[in-house]
């Protein structure tokens, strides 16, 4: 899959000198983007973006149908400017199931995907009369979740259907952006209906650099008694940074 071209109008990360403190002011977790769907520029780094509105859903990146999944345009971004250093990634994104998603099949149609890094992750089937509740799993590596954030029930759209609000949690270690500091992400609805009878929605996709801390302290104060030990000896910077991750 073609990386999309990241543009300007995406909500950019604060850009430190040298990343984190190494030293006891590490910060845990850093959200270095958001993205609401509230305003038109939030679409600008997506390849396939566009925006929906409803009352009870408001602004979000969608909606997809069948027509979507038989020519491939399933929305895709690539985050950069990640912090090699970082220890992992979380990334979290709401799916919306709306309308008459029937989970046809064990492995779908209606059913979704993320594709992160051209890793393909199942996250399972979808059913307008059933509340998903909770699920989780594991793959390439990348630990994910699937939390309901409130009951199925009619929302928008056609009346005749409830619908679901989903939280996905993703948890992507170091070794997928330490060479390049970049993610691409893909979203994929997998449903067999149009629009009028059901579709899916993305909205408030977070990504947050995280950080081991106990071990980039231990790795720092590692560092200063070397220095004191070795007084005017140029030391391996490189390697204390290579130590910093994973």
């Amino acid at each position: 899959t073609p990386r999309p071209t990241p543009s300007v109008g995406a909500t950019k990360r604060p850009t430190p000198a040298s990343g984190p403190s190494l030293g006891s002011g590490c910060k845990r977790s850093q959200k270095i983007s958001e993205q609401t769907f509230s305003s038109f520029q939030d679409l600008r780094s997506w390849n396939n973006g566009r925006r929906e509105h409803d009352p009870n859903f408001g602004w979000f990146m969608g909606r997809y149908d069948v027509s979507d999944r038989n020519n491939g345009r399933h929305p895709s971004r690539t985050f950069e400017n990640i912090e090699r250093s970082a220890h992992q990634l979380k990334l979290l994104v709401d799916f919306y199931e709306i309308d008459s998603w029937d989970a046809d099949a064990r492995y779908g149609p209606d059913c979704i995907y993320a594709h992160i890094d051209g890793v393909r992750i199942f996250l399972g089937i979808f059913a307008s009369a059933r509340d998903e509740g909770f699920r989780r799993g594991k793959h390439g590596g990348i630990e994910w979740s699937c939390q309901s954030l409130g009951p199925p029930e009619h929302l928008g759209f056609n009346a005749r259907w409830k619908d679901q609000k989903h939280r996905l949690t993703f948890i992507i270690p170091n070794n997928y952006f330490n060479q390049d500091g970049k993610i691409t992400l893909r979203l994929e609805t997998y449903v067999d209906g149009p629009k009028s009878d059901e579709s899916g929605g993305w909205d408030n996709i977070r990504l947050y650099e995280q950080y081991d801390c106990d071990r980039r302290l231990q790795v720092h104060q590692g560092l200063e008694r070397a220095r004191n030990e070795q007084p005017g000896t140029d030391l391996d910077v490189n390697f204390g940074r290579r130590a910093l991750r994973g």
